[in-house]
């Protein structure tokens, strides 16, 4: 799933980010390319501080953040799968 949100300026890039991510329903990735470099790094802090894994890519004119799906904290993890 894809947002361009270039067309957006700082704070309604951010604003609209918000929006993409609390409508992605999570299951596969979301990227979203914005314009500004200060509206990329807002984004990323509020990502940080969500939890959010997430990759920042720059590119000549515009900047990506690709956001990957949660793994879920109570799936039990592979390794205390083994030792059961």
């Amino acid at each position: 799933m894809q947002h361009d949100l270039r067309r957006y300026r700082c704070p309604m890039a951010l604003v609209q980010a918000k929006i993409a991510i609390g409508r992605w329903p999570g299951d596969a990735p979301l990227v979203l390319l914005l314009a500004e470099k200060a509206s990329t790094e807002d984004l990323c802090r509020w990502l940080c501080a969500q939890g959010q894994p997430f990759e920042r890519h720059d590119s000549p004119g515009f900047f990506q953040v690709c956001l990957t799906p949660r793994v879920p904290d109570s799936a039990p993890s592979q390794h205390a799968q083994e030792m059961q």
